[in-house]
């Protein structure tokens, strides 16, 4: 039976950008919209605070924004709570559960990482492994994150449970873009096979348009020397070589549903993803998906066509696409994996 007077947490201090952040929200409001008359109570970031007040979710808010803060209600006994970012309670709870969204968490490769980043993984990894006891259930977007989970923390607690933000249908064939990616400034998302594999088609007269969205402005010290490297970089190549390289920087949900819309195709070169969302945010828009060929891809979509992790490769099927596209017979992709968000939600609720 629900418990009809239970508050329910929603746990995310830690979440700030990028995926986690589409999800977390999503997540929230979707909860409010189908249960109107439940108690929440969301741990949040000022930033996070921020955007869901100018959304008009109507919930109690702990607002958490430095380290200590975090620490302490992280020993707090909190019931009914969903912890999201990756991070178990140190003190245990009744009905916790822990939603993983991290695959770099696990013992996946993290070479291309700095040395700080990649202690800090280590850190935050023993940290797991002393506290997920505290954990009723752990939930996580994909098998393949599954997997990695129990091997690393060596446990069998581990349910999948994915869930996305479903764009509204949108039929136009205004396009302005060839392709798109939509991903921040991280080492992994491989903007450079892109540079390169547009490099290769300018010296064969040929120039796709492409959209990115690399923040400009500064965002985490730990990614900054990164940042700028890429922004940079993507000037450089974009001057060097005449190439139709538009970067719109750091953009809301909104500008990314309405890049969706202007843009034949989401390229998506990314070497690791827990989950990678705009796999599954292109099935209701008009839009084709070119990914890269590995594994975290065919988890959640059987693409009809891929490029291998090689700057040829790519030029070569980004040509392909360009010469072959036709408005009228878009869509060249099968989504595998179901939105359980309402499973998810019940598992608070029960």
């Amino acid at each position: 039976l629900i418990m009809k007077n239970k508050t329910i947490c929603i746990f995310g201090p830690n979440i700030r950008e990028g995926g986690g952040k589409v999800l977390f929200i999503h997540f929230i409001k979707h909860f409010i919209e189908k249960h109107p008359n439940k108690k929440i109570k969301i741990f949040c970031n000022k930033e996070i605070l921020k955007e869901l007040l100018i959304l008009k979710v109507d919930a109690d808010y702990i607002e958490i924004n430095n380290f200590l803060t975090h620490i302490f209600y992280l020993f707090k006994k909190i019931d009914n709570c969903l912890y999201f970012g990756n991070l178990p309670p140190i003190r245990k709870g009744e009905n916790t559960y822990l939603y993983f969204h991290n695959i770099f968490l696990t013992n996946i490769v993290t070479s291309e990482f700095n040395l700080k980043r990649r202690i800090q993984f280590s850190v935050i990894k023993f940290y797991i492994k002393v506290f997920k006891k505290n954990i009723t259930t752990i939930f996580c977007q994909s098998d393949l994150v599954k997997n990695s989970f129990k091997n690393t923390f060596n446990t069998n607690n581990v349910k999948v449970l994915p869930f996305y933000k479903c764009f509204p249908k949108s039929h136009t064939n205004n396009k302005i873009y060839d392709f798109c990616y939509v991903s921040n400034a991280e080492p992994h998302k491989n903007h450079i096979l892109l540079l390169e594999a547009l490099k290769i088609l300018a010296s064969k007269n040929i120039f796709p348009s492409i959209v990115f969205t690399v923040e400009k402005d500064k965002i985490y010290n730990q990614r900054e020397k990164f940042r700028k490297t890429l922004i940079k970089q993507i000037k450089y190549y974009k001057d060097k070589y005449s190439l139709k390289i538009t970067n719109l920087g750091k953009v809301n949900i909104d500008t990314v549903q309405r890049i969706y819309r202007e843009s034949k195709c989401i390229i998506f070169p990314s070497k690791n993803e827990s989950f990678g969302l705009p796999l599954l945010e292109a099935q209701e828009m008009d839009i084709d998906i070119l990914p890269i060929d590995l594994p975290y891809v065919r988890e959640v979509i059987n693409p009809e066509v891929t490029f291998k992790d090689d700057k040829k490769d790519c030029a070569f099927k980004m040509n392909n696409y360009i010469k072959n596209y036709h408005y009228e017979n878009n869509r060249n992709f099968v989504v595998l994996k179901r939105n359980k968000i309402n499973e998810l939600i019940n598992y608070l609720l029960n």
